[in-house]
C-alpha cells in the first residue's frame, strides 16, 4: 500500500509541475503577443502622422503659390494706371521747376564744408592723455620702512656708546633697580614702579630720570638736559640727558644719587656688575643693523623685490676697497644668481671670482665680475663682485646674505 501511495503522490507532483510550466509558458506567450501588437500599433500611428504632415506641406505650398499669383496680378495692373496718369497730367510741371532752382544750391554747400573743416582740429585729439596713466602706475616702487629695536640699535652703535650704556645700567642696578630691555626702550623698575628709562634719539642714548629739568639745581650749560614733560609716557621722567662722553657719565652718576636720595634707595651690598657689551654680543648682520632684518626670508623671488626702488639697493650694499689697482684691460664675466644658488650649498665660503673660477662658472682670465638677478634664491650667500644689478642686491640681502661691491684702488701714477 505504501508504494502505491508514493507512486500516486509522484504522479500528482508531476501533473502539478506540468500545469505550472504550461501556465508560465502561456503567460509569456501572452505578453509577447501584446508587445508585438503594441509595436505594430505604434508603427501604424507613426506612418499615419507622417502621411498627414506630408499632406499638410503639400496644401501649404499650394496656398503659397496661389498667393504669389494674386500679388503678381496686382503688381501688373497698378503700374499701367500710374504711367498713364503721369503722362497726361504731371509731366510738364516738374520739367519747368527743376532746372531753374536746383543747380544753384548744389554749388554753395560744396564751398562751406571745405572752409569749415580745418586741419588743426585733429591736433587736440593727438594730445589725449595716453602717456599719463602709463607713467603714474609704473612709479609705485617704494622704499621699505626701517624697523630697529633698542638692542639692534645698540649693536649698531659704537663701542664707546656700548661702554657708556653698560656703566650707567650698572649704576642704576647698584640701587636695586632691575633693567629690562624692550623693543624701543630700557625700563628700570623697583617694586613694579618705573624710576628710569633709556631711549635712542638718533645715534645717542638718552637717560630719562624722575627729576625736574627746570630746577635751578641743574644748569643747562652744564647738563644740556632735555625737557620731556610734554612727551607721552614721560610726564614723570621729564629729565633727559644724552650719554655723550666721560664727563657726562660722571654727571649722570650724580643725578642717579639724587634719585636714590629722593626715593630712599640704598646700595645693594650683594650687587655684581654685568658687562652688557659681552652679554649682548654683536650677532646682527649689516642688513639687520640698517633696520631691514624683518624682510629676511628663506626663499626670495625676483617678483617680490621689484616692488622696491633701486635706491634701496644702494643703501644695503656693502662697499669694500681693494689694494690692487684696476687692470688696464677689464675682462668682464657675468653670472646670474641661479648659477651659484643651484651649484653651491656651503654658504660660509664667499662667492667670489676665485670660487667661481675653480668651479668653471666664469672664465679663468676674468678680472671684473658682474652679478645679475634671476628668478629665485634660497641660500644666504656672501657675494663679492665689482658690479651688481639692483634686483640682485635686493635678492641676496633679503635672503639673509650680503652683497659686497669691490672697488679697485685709484692709480695715482701719471
Amino acid at each position: 500500500m505504501s508504494t502505491i501511495i508514493t507512486y500516486i503522490l509522484i504522479i500528482l507532483g508531476v501533473i502539478l509541475l506540468g500545469g505550472c510550466l504550461i501556465a508560465f509558458l502561456a503567460i509569456l506567450l501572452y505578453r509577447l503577443n501584446k508587445k508585438n501588437s503594441g509595436e505594430e500599433s505604434k508603427k501604424d500611428y507613426d506612418t499615419e502622422i507622417k502621411d498627414l504632415e506630408a499632406r499638410q506641406k503639400v496644401l501649404y505650398l499650394r496656398l503659397l503659390a496661389l498667393q504669389k499669383d494674386k500679388k503678381e496680378e496686382v503688381k501688373e495692373e497698378e503700374p499701367v494706371k500710374v504711367v498713364v496718369y503721369k503722362e497726361v497730367v504731371k509731366e510738364p510741371e516738374p520739367a519747368e521747376e527743376v532746372p531753374a532752382e536746383e543747380p544753384a544750391p548744389v554749388e554753395e554747400p560744396v564751398e562751406a564744408p571745405v572752409e569749415e573743416v580745418p586741419a588743426e582740429e585733429p591736433a587736440p585729439v593727438e594730445e589725449a592723455p595716453v602717456e599719463e596713466p602709463v607713467v603714474a602706475p609704473v612709479e609705485t616702487k617704494k622704499m621699505p620702512s626701517r624697523r630697529r629695536s633698542f638692542a639692534l640699535k645698540l649693536a649698531a652703535s659704537t663701542e664707546t656708546t656700548k661702554k657708556y650704556f653698560s656703566e650707567v645700567v650698572n649704576r642704576l642696578r647698584l640701587y636695586g633697580l632691575t633693567a629690562r630691555i624692550g623693543k624701543s626702550k630700557v625700563m628700570f623698575r623697583s617694586n613694579k614702579e618705573v624710576y628710569a628709562k633709556m631711549i635712542f634719539k638718533g645715534k645717542r642714548i638718552i637717560l630719562c630720570l624722575p627729576l625736574n629739568p627746570k630746577s635751578d639745581k641743574f644748569d643747562p650749560a652744564v647738563y644740556n638736559q632735555l625737557d620731556l614733560s610734554e612727551k607721552k609716557g614721560f610726564e614723570d621722567l621729564a629729565f633727559g640727558i644724552k650719554l655723550t662722553n666721560k664727563k657726562v657719565i660722571e654727571l649722570i652718576f650724580g643725578l642717579i644719587e639724587e634719585v636714590a636720595k629722593k626715593f630712599d634707595f640704598v646700595e645693594n651690598p650683594k650687587f655684581k656688575e654685568i658687562d652688557y657689551v659681552e652679554k649682548y654680543p654683536d650677532i646682527y648682520t649689516d642688513f639687520e643693523k640698517k633696520g631691514y632684518g624683518y624682510l629676511v626670508k628663506t626663499e626670495v623671488l625676483r617678483d617680490e623685490v621689484t616692488v622696491y626702488d633701486d635706491a634701496f639697493a644702494d643703501k644695503i650694499i656693502v662697499e669694500e676697497k681693494l689694494e690692487e689697482v684696476a687692470p688696464k684691460r677689464l675682462i668682464k664675466a657675468e653670472i646670474s644668481i641661479s648659477d651659484f644658488n643651484n651649484r653651491y650649498t656651503d654658504v660660509d665660503v664667499p662667492v667670489d671670482m676665485d670660487r667661481l673660477k675653480s668651479s668653471d662658472l666664469i672664465a679663468k682670465n676674468a678680472n671684473y665680475l658682474v652679478v645679475k638677478a634671476s628668478s629665485r634664491i634660497d641660500k644666504p650667500f656672501t657675494v663679492c663682485a665689482h658690479e651688481f644689478e639692483p634686483d640682485a642686491v635686493k635678492m641676496i640681502c633679503i635672503a639673509g646674505g650680503k652683497a659686497v661691491k669691490l672697488e679697485y684702488a685709484e692709480n695715482n701714477e701719471q
